[in-house]
């Protein structure tokens, strides 16, 4: 057994990927809260988790001293076991379910510690008899180390060191010998004088990426070593590269492979540094900009260069700006995001408007080509940093010769090098499948001849897998919305919409590898304190297309930036301080072809030079040179009141020109007042759209905080706030002075008042107002302003914070916008966002009674869900194809799920079930809420005296309410008012759930005790083909008996309803949508435990149940009837404090009548296949000792069709 251990411990071993679980452990020990002694007695709290034993910190205690107490209520002494000699405290049954209690252990020991054993002489072993040697002479046993002893490679060192190692193999009859390893292991600490080293190393592949709801991520799968001294740092592995300092050259990257930085002193006063990184790019800089929809929280999707949905977001690396201002993520926060699809849902604190404007710069997974990146950087600072000068370089190109997910052919690699920068030139056009062995189409579309605008034009029309005509498959693409001529309706169904009116193509766009370089070189001069300037130049290349050599694909750049600050201290005259006075001039230009690798500039830009449009659309997309210059100047006549002025001019070659012009008073009075009042005015021309603009806004803001008094009653504070913004913009046709659609008048107000410690609560308050008077033009020639809508907001926040029994915590929300009757008959109508946020719990009488309540509802967009199978490896798959109606054709309710591993459909393949969300969007209201109340009336008294106090004590009830309904209803009150006639719709619910659970307890957590559960489900899902209805219904009885510490017995009696339906919801049905069953079930089961020893534990389980389904009787055919019997026998061994053995034995029986096995559905047999299957089971953990714990198991099962199934393991853990 050792030589084995030792080669599972060996690193040489060969590695394999297998995900590790050792520090979730952590979770399920339990944790000392207090710990007393009072003379003798001492008193041990704990919160623990289910335990079976408990080691106590002392060894040789008085027995009968001890009391035990669970929950504060004492336990009796059936209920445990203590062994006094060392310690334990065994536990197994008091337990009752999952969560963790309270335990106090109190107990007298003797107050030193004693040996177990006490010898007056060190035993001695005889030696054989040797001539030499006198037959008295005796040796002590020489200490021989184990050939398990481990060498620790640590020794010697302080470094602090963490993790696991495990090596495992894995034999069945159904699968290959398989070598599983994982290595874990965090290093931090000195290695040698000055240089320090922090490692995270592991062998293993976990593309998990953290929840993105919470404003703190935790990363699953960084894998480096740093090492650093006083001067210098290295990094090997997964690390953050951030470049600063520069404006061309500054980016934020996440990169697997390696960085070198730097520093050293010049003199006294000066310095260097040095930057070298080299590595590949884990995702592509991407930028979206859109604005958002009235009553819509979310999901926002993100999307590629190239339109693509569901993107895969690097987690951390997204920057998320409402209206110019950063938003913070977390759900008591800003947003929450999924990283997997790239959706972005904004929680209720943060309203989202149709005049949202959102931008999120993110670096997303595109697995197409491996991304190469190189930067280096090198500074240096002079004279104590009155000179500062830096050199930069970045690239970043696509390894054109390695794509990783797909296959690239000749044919397109021809393609991709004709096709220079128009990625609509590199295409594989291939759609054409034809017929199988059998002469049967292949295909799912039809290809037709049309007439559009007098030119013929071929189009593919979905037709059905394998229907008559069927010979193509086009490979659709995703592009931009606009850039296509098909719309997905269905996973693999697309429909022809014109040209230039849908997001997809009817071909495959190759993916074409492209890179970026470029140099920047900065200077910063300080000649004197308050006076500095700065210089910046760039250089670029951008490689449209790696693969052609034609002259577009090659475009290189340049830019410049110059930039003059002057901020002295103080202005004075005649002796006079005349206050501060601040400017600021710059000058900025960027070629026409200049490669942008991050942000350079500030995200409200466009929107202040008049680029995008008041609903977030860009108005000026051409390519072109920029020039912008901008001045700012600061007059600051006191410390609390400010003036400002700035002028800025933006410059698209001569195609476009804005001018704005901003003035601004400020007054901050620490955090007691702030206040300030901005008028900006811009005017534009673009000669793209012949069009010019002039756009005036004001924008007045007054917050204060306050105290009534320092003490008593009016000791809270009070934050009264105010903002006000007014909008007037005009854009008007160059020929015909004439009004356009992006003008607007707009007036927008809210005030609100805040209270802050006030009885114990936090409170705030607010309202809102806005007018909006937008572009109409009933005639060619009559457009104007008109009353458009108004909208009015009312928030409040309210949270109590003092009581420890009472906790409640709300967010409310709620925006009515009204159109007016002009624009109600272009089509708008009102639209109510409600977003309400409401938590309290209420645990009084030491918790006797707890009452908890959820209230959360909010108005988003959803989409429908798609349900489609896959065929996949043999051994891999849970569902096969039965042709039931022999015309060929993979049909929905076709696929049944498997019974056995080996088992093959009609086509000898196997089958997964995956879910997509559909392209379509649609406004939803969200609504979850849940209200839970559990009594136990024994935490109301201190002692049971009376006959009324015994009886009520033996009584216990929990009660559980929940509903979960997402739907299109627009009559938003009708769901957060809780109209249940509205619930579970089938035309408007998309996703709706209720769950109704009523437990009664008889003699809770004693050793005879009773459990009555009624338990309800009913719940609707609207697929993009139909709607499936489920409920499920249980009835149960459990009764729970112990005889003394060795016999348990448990009885469960049950009855259950269990049923599906389906209905389609379009004509144009192309599969059913799911299996219908109406199951009636009742059953009973037993288990009893025996323990004769403590160390060891044999049960038996039986059990028998009874399922009929009856919906086959409402399409003319038979009921369904299956029985189900097993038996069970397992039995325990432990090893105290070192391992256990697990033995199982398990015999299951389902018989069916009334209908065919192949035409049974899954919830019949409860997934048994019919007949009779063994399963047997041998486990053993072992300890070796504090840091390895060895394992193995073998199970078989013998199914009713097919072999034996043999699998075998084992594994070694080590920790360290």
């Amino acid at each position: 057994m050792s030589w084995l251990i030792l080669f599972f411990l060996h690193p040489s071993a060969e590695l394999c990927a297998c995900a590790l679980q050792s520090d979730s452990l952590l979770h399920h020990l339990p944790r000392l809260e207090r710990a007393e002694q009072h003379g003798s007695e001492k008193i041990l709290i704990w919160l623990t988790p289910p335990i079976d034993s408990l080691k106590l910190p002392d060894e040789f205690i008085f027995c009968g001293t001890e009391k035990i107490f669970f929950d504060n209520l004492p336990v009796d002494s059936t209920r445990y076991r203590l062994d006094c000699t060392r310690g334990i405290l065994y536990l197994r049954y008091l337990f009752r379910d999952s969560s963790a209690h309270r335990l106090e252990v109190r107990y007298q020991a003797l107050p030193f510690a004693l040996k177990r054993e006490y010898v007056r002489r060190e035993i001695l072993f005889p030696i054989s008899l040797d001539s030499t040697l006198q037959s008295q002479t005796l040796r002590a046993p020489m200490s021989q180390n184990s050939s398990l002893q481990l060498d620790d490679i640590f020794s010697g060192t302080t470094l602090r060191r963490s993790g696991s190692l495990v090596r495992g193999i894995t034999i069945g009859s159904n699968q290959d010998l398989n070598i599983t390893s994982g290595l874990r292991l965090q290093l931090e600490g000195t290695i040698a004088p000055g240089v320090e080293i922090a490692a995270a190393l592991t062998d293993e592949n976990t593309p998990i990426q953290p929840e993105g709801n919470t404003q703190t991520l935790q990363e699953f799968d960084r894998v480096f070593v740093e090492i650093r001294a006083e001067q210098a740092k290295a990094t090997i592995g997964d690390f953050n590269l951030s470049l600063g300092g520069t404006e061309f050259a500054n980016l934020e990257r996440r990169l697997q492979g390696g960085k070198v930085e730097g520093s050293m002193p010049i003199g006294n006063s000066s310095s260097a540094a040095a930057l070298l990184a080299f590595a590949n790019a884990r995702g592509r800089f991407h930028v979206n900009q859109f604005n958002g929809r009235d009553g819509v929280q979310g999901p926002y999707r993100l999307t590629g260069p190239n339109g693509e949905p569901f993107i895969i977001v690097l987690a951390g690396t997204e920057r998320v700006y409402v209206n110019g201002e950063l938003m913070v993520r977390g759900q008591n926060n800003d947003y929450v995001i999924e990283y997997a699809t790239g959706e972005i849902y904004f929680q209720p604190r943060r309203l989202i408007t149709q005049q949202s404007r959102i931008t999120v710069d993110f670096q997303f997974t595109e697995r197409l080509y491996p991304r190469n990146f190189l930067s280096g950087k090198a500074q240096t600072s002079l004279f104590d940093e009155r000179i500062k000068f830096q050199a930069s370089f970045v690239s970043e190109s696509d390894d054109e010769n390695s794509p990783i997910d797909f296959l690239l052919t000749e044919r397109g690699r021809e393609s991709l090098r004709n096709a220079g920068a128009d990625r609509f030139r590199a295409t594989d056009t291939t759609a054409f499948v034809g017929t199988d062995s059998l002469g049967r189409p292949r295909g799912a579309y039809i290809k037709l001849d049309t007439l559009i605008g007098g030119r013929r034009i071929e189009i593919f029309r979905f037709a059905g897998e394998g229907a008559p005509g069927a010979f193509w498959n086009p490979p659709f693409s995703p592009v931009p919305d606009g850039q296509g001529s098909y719309r997905r309706l269905n996973f693999g169904i697309y429909d022809y919409v014109g040209e230039g009116q849908g997001n997809y193509v009817p071909f495959a766009l190759l993916p074409i590898p492209t890179a970026q370089q470029v140099f920047d070189l900065s200077l910063q001069l300080s000649p004197f304190k308050g006076f500095s300037l700065s210089l910046e130049g760039a250089l670029s290349q951008n490689d449209f297309n790696k693969f052609s050599t034609l002259d577009d694909t090659l475009s290189p750049g340049r830019a410049y930036t110059l930039g003059a600050k002057f901020s002295p201290q103080t202005l004075e005259l005649f002796g006079i301080s005349l206050g501060k006075f601040e400017a600021q001039l710059s000058q900025r230009e960027t070629s026409k072809f200049f490669a942008f690798i991050d942000r350079t500039l500030p995200v409200d830009l466009n929107r202040n030079f008049n680029l995008i449009d008041f609903d977030g659309r860009p108005l000026f997309t051409a390519q072109t040179a920029e020039r912008i210059r901008n001045a700012a100047f600061t007059y600051t006549p006191w410390t609390p009141f400010s003036l400002s002025y700035r002028i800025g001019q933006l410059d698209r070659e001569t195609l476009f020109n804005s001018t704005r012009q901003e003035a601004e008073a400020r007054l901050q009075v620490d955090s007691l007042l702030s206040s300030s009042y901005s008028v900006a005015y811009t005017s534009s021309r673009n000669e793209l759209l012949a069009e010019q603009a002039t756009w005036l806004r004001q924008i007045g803001q007054f917050h204060a905080q306050f105290r009534l008094a320092n003490n008593g009653f009016w000791n809270f504070g009070i934050r009264p706030f105010f903002h006000l913004e007014l909008s007037q913009k005009a854009t008007r046709s160059l020929p015909a002075d004439t009004l356009r659609s992006d003008s607007h008048y707009i007036l927008d107000a809210t005030a609100g008042l805040g209270l802050t410690d006030f009885i114990g609560q936090n409170l705030s308050f607010s309202f809102g107002y806005r007018a909006d008077e937008l572009f109409d033009s009933p005639q060619p020639f009559g457009a104007s302003l008109v009353p458009a809508s108004i909208a009015r907001t009312v928030s409040a926040e309210w949270q109590f914070i003092t009581a420890n029994e009472f906790l409640a915590w709300l967010n409310f929300t709620n925006r009515i916008r009204q159109f007016s009757s002009r624009f109600r008959e272009r089509g708008e109508r009102d639209i109510e966002t409600f977003l309400l946020r409401f938590q309290t719990r209420y645990t009084p009488f030491r918790s006797a009674l707890e009452i908890e309540w959820l209230y959360d509802v909010s108005t988003e967009q959803t989409s429908r869900l798609e349900r489609q199978f896959f065929a996949v490896p043999l051994g891999r798959g849970n569902f096969i194809w039965r042709d039931r109606n022999g015309n060929g054709l993979r049909e929905f309710d076709e696929f049944l799920p498997i019974t056995f591993i080996g088992e093959v459909g009609d086509d000898n393949l196997q089958y997964i079930l995956r879910t997509f969300p559909s392209d379509q969007l649609f406004p939803t209201i969200d609504l979850k809420t849940s209200l839970r109340f559990r009594l136990r009336p024994i935490r109301f008294f201190a002692s049971r005296e009376t006959l009324l106090e015994k009886i009520l004590s033996a009584f216990s009830t929990e009660s559980l309410f929940r509903i979960e309904e997402r739907s299109l209803e627009r009559d938003l009150r009708r769901i957060y008012f809780l109209d249940f006639s509205s619930f579970q719709n089938d035309s408007t619910t998309v996703v709706g759930n209720l769950t109704l659970q009523q437990d009664l307890y008889l003699f809770e957590n004693e050793l005879t005790n009773l459990r009555f559960r009624f338990q309800q489900r009913t719940g609707i899902n609207q697929f993009s083909l139909g709607v499936e209805r489920r409920l499920f219904v249980e009835r149960s009885v459990r009764a729970v008996t112990r005889f003394g510490y060795a016999l348990g017995i448990e009885l469960n009696l049950f009855s259950g309803l269990n049923t599906a339906q389906a209905a389609a919801l379009q004509a144009r049905d192309f599969g059913a949508t799911g299996r219908q069953f109406f199951i009636n079930s009742l059953g009973f089961a037993a288990d009893v435990s025996y323990r004769p020893v403590q160390d060891l534990e044999i049960g038996v389980r039986l059990s028998f149940e009874q399922r009929e389904d009856t919906f086959p009787l409402s399409r003319g055919g038979n009921a369904a009837q299956s029985l189900l019997n097993a038996q069970q026998l397992r039995a325990i061994y432990s090893f105290r404090g070192k391992g256990r053995l697990n033995a199982q034995l398990e015999r299951t029986e389902a018989t069916l009548s009334g209908v065919s096995p192949f035409d049974a559905v899954f919830e019949l047999s409860n997934g048994n296949p019919f007949g009779t299957t063994l399963i047997w089971r041998l486990d053993a953990d072992y300890r070796i000792n504090n840091f390895i714990t060895a394992s193995i198991g073998y199970d078989g099962r013998a199914l009713p069709i097919g072999r034996v199934i043999h699998t075998g393991r084992a594994e070694v853990r080590a920790v360290f």
